[in-house]
């Protein structure tokens, strides 16, 4: 290697350390209440996504899905395994996973606007900024471990680095799909800018007939190991799962609230409601999305002056200075994500009501605003607008730290109350094995005492081994609830639960 070889990789390296480390840094911020406080957010869906990890590192269980269904691969468990092998099935571990999936999403990211955007990492890294400086509603749905929030991020930036290789997008595309079905928005992005980079037609069309061959081949392949594996826990492989939609595809049918009248509405509430609170703009309380603190978040204030820079933003996006054809191919990229951006926002007020607690299925629709900002970074832009685009998400990213900071402030004098930590203890105390409860504590306790309390659930039933252990307890069996036991029977209060029973 030449000296000035070892220059250019010097520079190139001196752009991607400063960038990385602040990338890094910020998901930490993002990350640390979360982290530091296990209960802050924490329910029985991750409670199940962390009990498949600990059964796998058990060899007690094998899981293709989400317990209790057969959609949603069960992608978070297996590659949380490792970490709890390491550390330990506990929540720090459980959200320390999904923050080293925020990592590697975010990684790739800038990677991408870096190599086909032509922004330097630094420019990657501002660009990006709506993603490692989420604000914190957004940030506790990004670090849940609910089968599948962050990783659609991961899945349209690998689709996109192998869209040129049909067997791999293919295959990739149906794994993505099974996992969370909304990484599917990548597959439309990734035609449309094949159609709009003029390719030859005749062999546009192979390439997608590969894709879609490989696709169903790999689809039927997931499909053909659902009776080798362990559907509702341990032991229950080649069980059916009883009385719910059995695949993504009638999963997505069954979710779909159509209404035409209501659509002006919907697509209004985009605007109003959708991207103030992927952005920041708009005053929340944490605890209506089940958040531990009462630290109001948002900034109302800002929610005026960011309408007005997003239309002033937009409006650049149409204007092509002369420069532009001396990168060709630039604007491919921050195209997808945009395309990806704008089909999970048309997706989401087309099938249902906008909710602040269905926030989970537009999670993509953040990559809009992100790709807009990449657009407006590119090299031949004007400085002005370089400096306009960057000041505009510079500013978000510094509301949404410091509502971060006041949060993490606020816990440290008054931390985040438990919410099963003392009924499990108390549970463990009785020398309690099994019981039952309702479906949002029952696993939640079960994986805060590591399965030495299995409650199942009144409810929704995911593990079976839990119901059959309270099937032969009875009638000695504890119920743990929210209303006072009944006559005669033993009740032992813990805040706002009484276990009844023996």
């Amino acid at each position: 290697m030449s000296a000035n070889d070892v220059g250019v990789n010097g520079r190139r390296w001196a752009g991607w350390v400063p960038a990385l480390a602040l990338g890094l840094l910020a998901l930490v911020l993002r990350s640390w209440f979360f982290l530091r406080f296990d209960e802050a957010y924490f329910d029985s869906d991750q409670a199940i996504v962390g009990l498949m990890a600990k059964h796998i590192t058990e060899g007690r269980a094998w899981p293709l899905f989400f317990y209790g269904q057969e959609y949603m691969l069960a992608v978070e468990a297996w590659v949380m395994a490792p970490v709890f092998l390491l550390l330990g099935p506990t929540v720090f571990s459980l959200h320390l996973t999904m923050v080293l999936i925020n990592a590697a999403a975010g990684g790739l990211l800038v990677y991408l606007l870096v190599r086909d955007a032509r922004l330097s990492p630094m420019q990657g890294l501002v660009a990006t900024l709506p993603f490692w400086v989420a604000p914190v509603v957004l940030s506790a749905h990004l670090i849940e471990a609910q089968g599948g929030n962050p990783e659609p991020f991961l899945w349209v930036c690998v689709l996109w680095l192998v869209r040129s290789r049909p067997l791999l997008l293919g295959a990739l595309a149906a794994t993505a799909f099974l996992h969370r079905e909304f990484s599917i928005y990548a597959v439309p992005a990734v035609f449309l800018i094949s159609l709009l980079e003029r390719p030859d037609r005749a062999s546009l069309t192979r390439h997608w007939l590969t894709a879609v061959f490989a696709g169903i081949v790999v689809f039927g392949a997931w499909q053909s190991l659902k009776p080798y594996a362990d559907i509702m826990g341990p032991g229950t492989a080649g069980m059916a799962v009883p009385d719910r939609p059995q695949d993504n595809i009638t999963q997505l049918v069954h979710r779909m609230e159509l209404d035409q009248s209501a659509l002006p509405r919907r697509f209004a509430a985009l605007v109003t409601d959708l991207f103030p609170l992927l952005l920041g703009v708009n005053t929340q309380l944490p605890t209506v999305f089940a958040i531990g603190s009462d630290v109001r978040v948002g900034w109302a204030e800002l929610a005026l002056p960011l309408a007005v820079a997003s239309v002033v933003l937009l409006g650049f996006v149409a204007w092509r200075p002369g420069q532009r054809g001396a990168y060709p191919g630039a604007w491919a990229f921050p195209l997808f994500l945009i395309l990806i951006g704008v089909q999970a926002a048309v997706a989401y007020a087309i099938t249902r009501d906008p909710s602040v607690y269905l926030l989970r299925y537009a999670l993509l629709a953040l990559l809009l605003p992100i790709g807009v900002i990449a657009l407006q970074l590119q090299p031949w832009r004007p400085f002005g607008v370089r400096v306009f685009a960057t000041f505009v998400v510079v500013v978000l990213a510094g509301a949404s730290a410091m509502d971060h900071a006041r949060v993490i402030q606020h816990s440290y004098r008054r931390s985040a109350p438990l919410r099963f930590a003392d009924v499990a203890a108390r549970l463990a105390e009785r020398g309690v094995t099994t019981g039952r409860a309702g479906y949002w504590r029952a696993y939640a306790i079960a994986f805060l005492t590591r399965e030495k309390v299995r409650l199942t659930s009144t409810e929704v039933l995911r593990i079976q081994e839990y119901e059959d252990l309270a099937n032969r307890a009875e009638p000695h069996v504890v119920t743990l609830q929210e209303q006072p036991c009944g006559p005669g029977t033993r009740q032992d209060a813990v805040g706002v639960w009484f276990i009844c029973g023996p």
